[in-house]
């Protein structure tokens, strides 16, 4: 019986025929939306809750302030003013936080071990009940606010959101900067930031719109308990949320196009078209109809006949906006063909439009939607709890309590005016086509990025042409999908194992197998490892690889979409050992989908001309790396160091650039003449089954090659007593410092001391140099194994301090922290150690999950499929006194060893910038013999 007021009428969740929750959907007196979740298998609790606040809410004037209400309601409650005492608690107990500020929501989140959910849920209640807003974290907040404008000043995907800002209507939410820095959030005069912090909150975070989701091991009736008790408290100003009435664009802004400059070597085209807001037809899915047909991938699609030209390497739809627009958007990666012809690109795309346009009947595609959505629903998971939390209180905000489950089911009749009546829209006169790429033609910066841009009407010429040009004759809808699931079944278990057994090891083939209904679902995922010897020769060889699964996946590429959409999904990816493939998804026609791959692969044949876009693709995107954050680079170039396997950017473009295509023809010629196959097969598929499509695809794939032993796996050694430094030029305002320590053996009790130990610093390393001293907004402390040698890594990237002062500040925090820690940290350090182990024992979610953690397992080589349960057991059997000691020895000693990476931003002073002048191959050439262990 509840104790508290009486809450509105629940509601009744539709769920999946599969789903063991139980659900109950409310609303509190106050207003706010609720779902609580009972799982009485869960090991995790999670909670969510969304405001129905973000960027658009923001006062003209203080553009960013809600994304720094959001980093200071982290900063104490009245009730716990401790400013870190909620990660604390979640992070003790084996849990994670985060929040995130968006166009019209602000959300935030948090996992924890199931027996902490009250107390984490008391602590969070608080940030809606009574946060601090502390004035003293005021200066510190928001110079993290301005760190994360910085950390992201020369990321090309936020200087094209803000030219596209710059171009919308000045009077439309859409409009504003959303991150906020020092000058939109500065003190104003007679009105500091706090001011206009403190009324922000009092009348936008209002309960009536707030929407909360609960995960726990209680009951429903338990949790809509603890609800009331905790959240009933949370004020409601009973504001009504203000309504745009102005458009997104102005009628000059559309029939437009709009020129960026990149940094990094990006060549993109974006066709957008603004659309009246359908968060209400959500039954009728006139949008989606929109972005399935134009996003197709098939046969006769757009994407194929751009691809085909040699214009385009990727196309997607997408249908963003507001809660008063939608902004469906076609985006094309173009080719340097495709640059040159992006008026074709454009030309295209209307004709395909008018092919829709043109077709009498498009209901066979929203039936087929339909259909498939209803078998996904039939057979729907649940999600893992932090996940099924976000997603319902999301979608609470928009839509019906009793249908945040299955909305992709609900489907009115099909409305054929309806989708006409959006299909009508898009038209070149509604059309902002946004150009990206390097040495286009601009006459404006985007002063908040430094972003040269242009912005120009569509000529008459154009438009005329997109009009009136004939049909492409390639160009048609798509054919039914033929890979539809007829027959699920979920079939009856007949062996007794709980965990995968070797079903075969001879010729050159190893087959892992687990038939698993414990999911109650019908799908399955099929691990393929095709080792070469080929794969592995030099650097050649290695980014010849990489080419041939680009080129693999390139051709499959038609196959590959309509077999998404059924529920199936594969990928072929490179290693250096050879290819992975992998195929997920309902079981009933996955093994003619294997067969069918194996046989491309075993019968592929190079295509010169996909050959040169694929190359220039890869050698792109290593290029691009020097475009990345600086603490990224740093880590790149730390996993060079370590991992003999990894190719260095350098390396690859040196290979790639002398690689033609005769030499890869060779490669190809020479790939199946030694190697072996690695499989696991874990879902809704017999023993029986398994073998046979496992020699099946073997026969294919290994026929003619010569049975080998896999290479060992070998991972460079640090030395001990060594301080390694390596510097890496950036063209960034910040600077980095990261320091990695590796362990000094792989078994099992090394890797969880160095887990316990990471999990025991995690929080006070962020708190004190990200919270209390601000060096930067990117504050890493973490465990960082690399196969089985664990290690740990710091890491900052700083707007305010150099390697230098950073590295200082890290040596200090380690060294007050030990002190602190050896003399009272034993009961912190049994709620931790108790979290970390509530971490490891969490049961799989869901088939996925499951598949994910064997394969995992596999890799390392722990084919008892139990090393979670030795790590457990290994933690369970360290005390205080021994991670004390631990700690002494391996972060504090003399004797430690340790590699450190830097880069000097543009904010150092040049003669602090010089450093010691140590590159990687000083440090490569000074690391002794490396680990190495058997694959098996």
């Amino acid at each position: 019986m509840l104790t508290n007021q009486s809450t509105q009428v629940d509601v009744n969740v539709v769920k999946s025929p599969i789903d063991h929750r139980q659900y109950e959907a409310f609303v509190l007196p106050n207003g706010l939306k609720v779902l609580v979740i009972s799982d009485q298998q869960t090991d995790m609790a999670a909670a969510a809750l969304f405001v129905n606040v973000g960027q658009f809410s923001d006062p003209f004037e203080r553009q960013g302030l809600a994304h720094f209400l959001e980093h200071m309601l982290f900063m104490g409650t009245a009730k716990y003013p401790d400013v870190d005492a909620y990660r604390n608690y979640i992070q003790q107990h084996g849990g994670s936080s985060n929040a995130g500020t968006g166009q019209e929501h602000t959300g935030y989140h948090f996992s924890i071990d199931k027996k902490f959910l009250l107390g984490a849920l008391e602590r969070f209640a608080q940030f809606f009940i009574s946060p601090l807003l502390d004035p003293k974290y005021v200066q510190q907040e928001r110079k993290a606010v301005h760190s994360e404008y910085m950390l992201k000043i020369k990321e090309d995907s936020r200087r094209i959101r803000e030219v596209r800002r710059k171009t919308s209507n000045p009077s439309h939410p859409f409009y504003k900067f959303s991150v906020g820095n020092n000058a939109t959030l500065a003190d104003f005069e007679k009105r500091p930031i706090w001011d206009d912090l403190k009324e922000f909150y009092d009348a936008e975070y209002s309960a009536e719109r707030m929407t909360l989701s609960v995960l726990g091991a209680e009951d429903t009736e338990t949790l809509k308990q603890m609800v009331c008790d905790l959240f009933s408290a949370v004020p409601n100003a009973r504001r009504a949320k203000r309504p745009t009435t102005e458009q997104p664009f102005l009628p000059e802004q559309l029939a437009t196009k709009v020129n960026i400059i990149p940094l990094a070597e990006i060549r993109s085209l974006r066709m957008q078209f603004p659309l009246p807001a359908d968060l209400s037809l959500y039954k009728k899915h006139p949008v989606e109809m929109l972005t399935f047909l134009l996003g197709h991938e098939g046969a006769g699609s757009l994407f194929s006949h751009l691809k085909e030209s040699g214009w385009a390497e990727a196309l997607y739809t997408s249908d963003q906006g507001s809660e008063d627009h939608v902004l469906f958007t076609v985006r094309v990666t173009l080719t340097e063909h495709g640059l040159v012809n992006w008026e074709q690109v454009v030309n295209a795309t209307f004709q395909y439009i008018s092919l829709m346009k043109e077709s009498s009947d498009l209901s066979r595609y929203y039936s087929e939607k339909k259909q498939i959505s209803n078998i996904n629903f039939q057979f729907q998971e649940p999600s893992r709890p932090v996940q099924s939390v976000r997603a319902a209180a999301y979608r609470m905000m928009y839509y019906p309590q009793q249908h945040v489950l299955n909305l992709s089911t609900l489907y009115d009749e099909y409305d054929d005016n309806l989708i006409n009546e959006y299909l009508s829209l898009l038209t070149p006169d509604n059309l902002r086509v946004i150009l990206v790429a390097p040495g286009l033609e601009t006459n404006q910066v985007e002063p908040l990025y430094d972003t040269p841009y242009a912005i120009s009407p569509l000529s008459q010429e154009n438009k005329d042409s997109w009009s009136n040009t004939e049909l492409i004759p390639s160009l048609h809808l798509p054919k039914p999908n033929r890979f539809i699931a007829a027959n699920i079944q979920l079939k009856p278990k007949l062996e007794a194992s709980s965990k995968p057994s070797l079903l075969l090891d001879e010729n050159g083939v190893q087959l892992w197998h687990l038939q698993d209904p414990s999911f109650a679902v019908p799908r399955s995922r099929i691990y393929f490892g095709l080792h070469s010897v080929a794969a592995n020769q030099n650097k050649t060889s290695r980014v010849s690889n990489q080419m041939f699964s680009l080129l693999l996946n390139d051709s499959l590429q038609e196959m590959a979409y309509p077999l998404q959409l059924a529920g199936l999904s594969f990928s072929v990816n490179s290693t250096w050992r050879g290819l992975q493939l992998y195929v997920a998804g309902y079981s009933e026609k996955q093994a003619a989908l294997v067969a069918d791959i194996a046989l491309k692969i075993r019968e592929f044949s190079a295509n010169e001309k996909r050959f040169a876009i694929q190359k220039t693709r890869l050698i792109r995107s290593y290029k691009n790396r020097k475009t990345r954050r600086p603490i990224n680079q740093v880590e790149y170039q730390i996993n060079e160091l370590i991992n003999p396997k990894v190719i260095s950017a350098e390396q690859a473009l040196k290979a790639l650039e002398s690689l033609t295509f005769t030499d890869f023809q060779q490669f190809i010629a020479g790939y199946f003449q030694a190697g072996r196959l690695e499989c696991m097969i874990h879902g809704n598929h017999r023993a029986e089954e398994a073998k046979q499509l496992v020699n099946e695809t073997a026969g294919v794939l290994l026929a003619g090659m010569t049975i080998v032993d896999d290479p060992e796996v070998e991972i460079n050694k640090m030395p001990p007593a060594k301080r390694h430094v390596f510097t890496v030029e950036v063209d960034h305002h910040d600077s980095v410092f990261w320091a990695y320590y590796q362990g000094e053996t792989t078994d099992i009790v090394e890797q969880a001391k160095y887990l316990l130990l990471s999990h025991v610093l995690r929080t006070s390393f962020f708190t004190e140099l990200r919270t209390n001293q601000q060096l930067g907004y990117l504050v890493w402390s973490f465990y960082d194994r690399i196969d089985r040698v664990p290690g740990l890594s710091f890491a900052i990237q700083s707007p305010v301090a150099s390697p230098d002062v950073l590295e200082n500040k890290v040596n200090r925090f380690l060294e007050d922290f030990y002190s602190t820690f050896s003399q009272n940290g034993s009961q912190d350090f049994t709620q931790r150690k108790q979290g970390v182990v509530a971490i490891l024992t969490e049961k799989d979610n869901d088939l996925y999950d499951r598949s994910q953690r064997l394969e995992r397992d596999l890799m390392l080589g722990y084919t008892d499929f139990d090393r979670n349960d030795q790590l457990v057991a290994a933690i369970e059997n360290i005390s205080h006194e021994d991670i004390v000691a631990f700690y002494q020895e391996r972060l504090l000693s003399a004797t430690v060893g340790r590699i450190v990476g830097r880069s000097f931003g543009s904010s150092v002073p040049k003669d602090v910038a010089l450093g010691e002048p140590l590159g990687l191959q000083h440090i490569l050439s000074a690391l002794p013999a490396p680990f190495t262990r058997k694959r098996r």
